[in-house]
């Protein structure tokens, strides 16, 4: 991976880190360290929240990231922590306003005592994606791709054979149908 630093011309370079601990975290591990490093009261339910645009600061400062590229970077890691809910709004409409976390996930990160190290946090952010069920639009778990067949309704098709289906079977129109139509 690669590093940013800023260089005395005061524009960015990328140069390549020998050392793999000063490479950068993923952004959704960036974002929740922001947020517990600098709100005092991150992990109890009082907690307002850090706005996006003092997260943005505080990791473009931290990782010596231009603001355009963390901007570019974030609104997916946002989307994604949002709908995972492992951040919650507490104002503002669309990806502006302030952040706070979960309670699902504050849960999680006291029950692994998680401190404001990237790499524990990084941890438990890869523990709590794979223990959320998976739903669907609207909030109901989803099953596997074949389905439950037992309950899958089974259905004639026009031949007469069984078929395992939807409820509504495409019934072929009777002749008295035909002609009440035709006389139409």
């Amino acid at each position: 991976m690669s590093a940013e630093r800023k260089a005395p011309n005061g524009k960015f370079h990328t140069t390549r880190s020998p050392n793999p601990a000063l490479q950068k975290p993923k952004y959704l591990s960036m974002i929740v360290e922001a947020i517990i490093t600098n709100r005092p009261d991150a992990l109890t339910k009082r907690d307002k929240g850090l706005s996006v645009q003092a997260v943005k600061t505080i990791i473009s400062s931290k990782y010596l990231i231009s603001e355009d590229v963390v901007r570019k970077n974030m609104k997916t890691a946002l989307v994604r922590a949002l709908n995972k809910t492992i951040l919650k709004k507490s104002s503002g409409i669309g990806l502006s306003g302030s952040l706070k976390l979960h309670k699902n996930f504050i849960t999680a990160l006291k029950t692994d005592d998680t401190t404001a190290d990237t790499a524990a946090i990084t941890r438990t952010i890869t523990r709590y994606l794979k223990n959320l069920p998976v739903v669907d639009d609207k909030g109901e778990p989803k099953s596997g791709r074949s389905g439950n067949r037992e309950n899958t309704p089974k259905i004639k098709s026009r031949d007469g054979k069984t078929v395992l289906g939807k409820k509504r079977a495409i019934e072929k129109p009777s002749n008295e149908s035909r002609a009440k139509k035709a006389k139409k």
